[in-house]
């Protein structure tokens, strides 16, 4: 008996003459003849007819990816209604070829004069008028298309290219947009996305409180709005935190200890070296606001509002290096019964202050783009105006932080900083929430900002 060593060997049954042989392709020639000669030709013949070689594996051809995506329309119209601006896109692209998309305020202005009535408004009621401005109530007529190209050419350069579209996404081409603003006066006001009540004001008086309705529709602006600046000190940074709720009647810090840490935390990680509030203690300032609810007595919730200030702001002092600041006691001034206002308003910010300018009219303008205010004014004197609390968020903070993303939202609580929608004229990522959606809406993809 032999045994042949190789892929080929057989079993112990394929040596006997007759048996089955195991069938492999490409057997060597001398198998063939020790075969033949042990098992005859005629079996031989007989087995080799048998053996078929095996298929070679079907070879699939190569995916192809499809073709990615590409913008196909010449002009894309933002058509959603109500619609508070217009908008338009034409493509040019892809990268690196850059398109514009041209975000339109219809405007209608409607020019008032001064009366005597309004005398009674907050903004005059101490006012001194002299004989010069009581002599002046009408507006000048050849101010009129004045105000109009100056309103329009501030809104213009303002809000214009601060931030571009992209579109970068797999199976899509990639486009980029930058983001155009035209302001138009319209003759007919149910043309107009805004219809702007612009209020003469005698020089020298008062500036009125400028203001747009809650849908949009209407505003009304000062004589001034466009032309002179309102200056104010903001903190160059700031972040600010409420700190809540306190159970009732109590300033107990460990009533808050969550929010207190993550204050802490993030003080330390904005002192580190390169950070926002990185340098000596002295250039970091703490400052916290006490609040309370409305049950109870007015003074007995001013102090138990400076209690909660002071442990909290005393607590953070210590754990993150920093002197203890400026402690406010508010009470329960504007609150109500929610709990939500048994809390602490606790900021850190950037010292010493800088100063920004704001034009009134580039502010409302974002208001009649959809934005809300990002200022704090917790005790307006004019009462037609809500309170704004420090820490509160804006109106537009869950559609940044949908669209734009948590930073961007973060960014934006209420507090007295350079922002448009606050004290200064900065543009920021979060508010293009409303052009960046328009994007998404008139071209069926998903654009970001970059």
């Amino acid at each position: 008996m032999w045994r042949h060593e190789s892929p080929w060997r057989r079993d112990e049954q394929a040596d006997r003459p007759g048996a089955p042989v195991s069938r492999r392709p490409g057997r060597p020639a001398d198998f063939v003849l020790r075969l033949q000669a042990s098992a005859g030709n005629l079996a031989t013949t007989a087995l080799l007819r048998q053996v078929t070689p095996a298929p070679a594996p079907a070879v699939s051809p190569p995916a192809t990816a499809p073709p990615p995506r590409r913008l196909t329309k010449d002009e894309y119209r933002f058509t959603e209604s109500p619609r508070l601006f217009d908008m338009t896109y034409r493509p040019v692209g892809p990268l690196p070829a850059t398109g514009t998309a041209t975000v339109v305020l219809n405007i209608h202005v409607k020019f008032k004069d001064f009366d005597p009535s309004m005398m009674r408004r907050q903004e005059f009621l101490r006012h001194r008028w002299t004989k010069a401005q009581l002599a002046q109530f009408a507006w000048p007529a050849d101010k009129k298309a004045e105000w109009v190209g100056k309103f329009s050419q501030v809104v213009t350069d303002g809000w214009k290219e601060k931030f571009a579209f992209k579109l970068d996404r797999p199976g899509t081409e990639k486009y980029r947009a930058t983001c155009g603003i035209e302001v138009r006066h319209v003759a007919d006001p149910a043309a107009a996305n805004t219809v702007i009540t612009a209020q003469w004001i005698p020089p020298g008086a008062p500036r009125l409180r400028p203001s747009v309705a809650g849908d949009r529709k209407t505003a009304e602006l000062d004589a001034r709005d466009p032309v002179e600046a309102v200056h104010t000190e903001v903190p160059s940074f700031s972040v600010v935190r409420q700190i809540g709720p306190f159970r009732f009647d109590s300033a107990d810090v460990a009533d808050v200890e969550g929010p207190v840490k993550e204050f802490v935390a993030l003080v330390r990680r904005l002192r580190r070296p390169g950070a926002p509030l990185a340098g000596p203690p002295d250039t970091v300032a703490l400052g916290a606001t006490g609040r309370a609810s409305s049950p109870g007595p007015t003074e007995y919730n001013v102090k138990l509002a400076g209690r909660r200030a002071e442990n909290v702001m005393n607590r953070v002092a210590t754990e993150t290096g920093l002197d203890p600041g400026i402690a406010i006691f508010r009470g329960e001034l504007n609150a109500t019964a929610d709990p939500k206002f048994r809390r602490v308003d606790l900021f850190a910010s950037r010292q010493p202050q800088v100063g920004v300018d704001q034009l009134m009219a580039v502010h409302e303008a974002g208001h009649m783009f959809g934005l809300g205010d990002e200022y704090e004014d917790d005790n307006p004197q004019d009462k037609r105006f809500a309170p704004n609390f420090s820490g509160d968020k804006p109106a537009h903070s869950d559609d940044v932080r949908a669209e734009v993303g948590d930073e961007a939202a973060d960014d934006l609580v209420k507090r007295n900083t350079d922002s448009i929608m606050s004290r200064g004229s900065a543009v920021k990522p979060g508010h293009y929430v409303y052009f960046l959606r328009a994007m998404d809406s008139m071209t069926g993809e998903q654009w970001t900002l970059g």
